[in-house]
């Protein structure tokens, strides 16, 4: 944001938060201080708002009040109302994450799939959220939506390869991040989670063979270098370590022999 933007959006939080002050509680004005404080990166006022909101607006007999329902007591047609506060919630999610609030990220993740279910990448953050409070099932149903709706999604395949690993299905997982880079050539981290699952599985060949196209691809990557020394080091091939070691950047810093595999790193779609 420029000073100019920034000065705005302030005035515009001064604005609603004057005009609450004098009409009392309101969805209207509380969904608009959420959409404020959102841009200006102003989290707990946003999440503050955006749950004053829903509780300030009249459900219908049967209804389930949300943001979109604010939206559409303006006059918003209801499809629209869902997808324009689908990508709020989404925006919420990924601020939320991004500040390590993981249990925010995932309400705000959750919500954007209940407002907006065919969104693939909704699916996949919280499919990621899940997997990252060990509430594996529901990540591998949230991720395997996400590749129904789209099946090249490369960082679900990834995501999902990374639950899989970590519940020791290796196989499944080696499926995964194949696929994953068949759809995203640049995706190293799921070649280099290819090489230590392949290895783990004892597949000590598939994962020299992974390590190294995944060096070939991205040579300043440390992840499968490390990995890879690690390999060598174990089937005492020292010289082929030292040799990795010499040719790599910040070779000083690369672990030696004690170093086992890197973990599997998880990915977000924002």
């Amino acid at each position: 944001l420029t000073r100019r933007q920034v000065d705005y959006w302030r005035d515009g939080m001064a604005l609603f938060e004057r005009a609450l002050a004098v009409s009392g509680e309101n969805d209207t004005i509380r969904y608009n201080l959420c959409v404020e404080a959102s841009r200006l990166g102003r989290l707990d006022v946003a999440f503050a708002n955006c749950r004053a909101a829903v509780r300030a607006t009249v459900p219908r007999p049967g209804e389930r009040p949300s943001l979109a329902t604010v939206l559409e007591r303006q006059g918003w047609r209801p499809a629209r109302a869902a997808e324009q506060a689908g990508s709020l919630t989404a925006a919420l999610g990924v601020a939320a994450w991004q500040a390590g609030r993981v249990g925010d990220a995932t309400e705000y993740f959750a919500e954007t799939v209940r407002l907006e279910p065919a969104r693939a990448d909704a699916r996949n953050n919280l499919g990621l959220a899940y997997s990252t409070t060990g509430r594996a099932p529901e990540a591998l149903a949230e991720l395997g939506e996400a590749l129904r709706l789209d099946p090249a999604y490369a960082d679900a395949r990834y995501n999902r390869g990374n639950v899989l690993a970590n519940l020791g299905r290796f196989d499944e997982a080696v499926a995964d991040y194949r696929a994953a880079l068949t759809a995203s050539p640049d995706l190293h981290e799921a070649g280099n989670n290819l090489g230590v699952v392949l290895e783990r599985s004892g597949d000590v060949a598939g994962a020299e063979r992974a390590y190294r196209a995944t060096i070939e691809r991205a040579p300043s990557y440390a992840d499968p270098r490390t990995n890879l020394a690690t390999l060598l080091v174990a089937q005492g091939r020292q010289a082929e370590a030292q040799a990795l070691r010499a040719s790599t950047p910040g070779a000083a810093e690369l672990p030696q022999a004690d170093a086992g595999p890197g973990g599997a790193p998880t990915r977000e779609q924002e």
